[in-house]
């Protein structure tokens, strides 16, 4: 048994969850496992993960994790995922979500047989369980718009910029966030929305705009593989350690991915989408 655990947030978990089910499909015999908050739990829905409950804990402490694991296997693997234990891996991107595992599940191995160790770093792709689908109009672009600003602050994109999707006339926007501008006639607010359900709302949508967050990592599903993709002023935030800013680490083989890095850039892409229709 083969136990995993992530201290921090949205997109760490839903990382977290890409790589258990990456190892699942390499090694469909492996008993795995999930410890994890309770506010992440739906996200195991319908999968064949055993999992361990915590309420709402502090990030910086790792003891409530085994401890809850350990009280109900005693003998597990336990793998923490969270990339900044290493003063190498800090970068969000996959390579080093495969590469912390490896190491940890090196350094914790304790049983008979050969390690299930991750040797390829093709990305695995999340399969949540599906939600209801939710009206869409197909005469229209249907844009996926992670607008809200992410936990752990890769993105300090300008707040307010809703407002000028009205003139946008041919796209409807499925936000992730309320907006004082959610009122407006091509913007549907899908802030009540879990993870999950906004994982079936961008399996629907045409193009998809993220901050790297979460409402980010959910939409990296076998719908959307070849989608086009942008990122709304993404860096990374450790150290001198910044990723190409004009690539996102998580993308479909050698797929690019667009950092848009100002409204005027953003508008200008919305531009060009809106007069495919006209």
């Amino acid at each position: 048994m083969i136990y995993f655990f992530n201290k921090w947030h949205n997109g760490d978990f839903i990382t977290q969850l890409m790589l258990i089910q990456k190892i699942q499909y390499l090694y469909p015999e492996l008993d795995v496992g999930c410890c994890c908050y309770q506010h992440h739990a739906y996200m195991l829905e319908g999968m064949n993960i055993d999992k361990v409950e915590l309420g709402r804990g502090t990030p910086e402490i790792d003891e409530p994790f085994y401890a809850a694991i350990r009280s109900k296997h005693k003998d597990a693997v336990i793998i923490n995922t969270w990339l900044g234990q290493f003063d190498d891996t800090h970068d969000h991107c996959w390579k080093n979500v495969v590469n912390v595992y490896n190491r940890v599940l090196l350094k914790n191995y304790n049983s008979v047989g050969p390690p299930p160790f991750v040797t390829d770093y093709e990305v695995q792709f999340v399969k949540f369980l599906p939600s209801p689908d939710i009206q869409m109009n197909d005469q229209k672009v249907n844009i996926y718009l992670n607008n809200g600003r992410p936990i752990s602050a890769h993105s300090e994109f300008v707040s307010g910029f809703e407002q000028g999707l009205s003139h946008f006339n041919n796209l409807d926007f499925y936000i992730t966030s309320g907006t004082p501008f959610s009122n407006l006639k091509n913007i549907k607010d899908c802030s009540k929305m879990n993870l999950v359900e906004l994982s079936s709302v961008s399996n629907r949508c045409d193009f998809i705009f993220g901050r790297g967050s979460g409402p980010f990592f959910n939409t990296f599903t076998y719908n959307n593989i070849h989608k086009q993709r942008f990122l709304l002023n993404f860096y990374n935030r450790v150290g001198q350690a910044l990723l190409n800013p004009d690539e996102w680490p998580f993308r479909y083989k050698n797929d690019k991915v667009s950092n848009i890095k100002n409204v005027n850039e953003l508008y200008n892409v919305l531009a060009g989408i809106n007069r495919r229709l006209e």
